[in-house]
């Protein structure tokens, strides 16, 4: 596995970490996670095509973005496709600890930028778990 194939690789995993971590946190009904992890990602960020949907679906929905929540967004957008709800799941299940939502958000962020040529792939922009 070459530098470029674990940059990929840890992409993704950052874009499905913070996805599982947001519909964990939503569970005890708030919206909080979702709104401190708004300021710093947007849907663009995301690596992954289907987690830019789920993310624009919870931050649209106006209620706490759990997997029901977020699914009912998502159809109510016409945008509920037969993988979405097995790519949620496949993001809780992977995600280690959903309070590391922020780190998760900041390391979205920072691949956003080294794939937008913002930054080098060599730069730290935050503090956290190792990228």
């Amino acid at each position: 596995m070459n530098d470029s194939d674990v940059l990929l690789e840890a992409m993704y995993e950052a874009d499905d970490c913070l996805i599982g971590a947001l519909l964990i946190e939503a569970t005890t009904q708030t919206r909080d996670a979702l709104i401190e992890v708004s300021g710093i990602v947007e849907p663009g960020d995301f690596k992954h095509p289907l987690n830019q949907t789920i993310f624009k679906a919870m931050c649209d929905c106006g209620k706490p973005p759990h997997q029901i929540n977020t699914a009912q967004q998502l159809a109510d957008t016409g945008t509920l496709d037969k993988h979405a709800i097995a790519h949620m799941s496949h993001c809780i299940a992977i995600t280690p600890c959903s309070l590391d939502y922020l780190d998760y958000a900041k390391a979205v962020k920072y691949y956003s930028e080294v794939r937008q040529a913002k930054i080098s792939p060599g730069q730290r922009q935050y503090t956290g778990f190792e990228v």
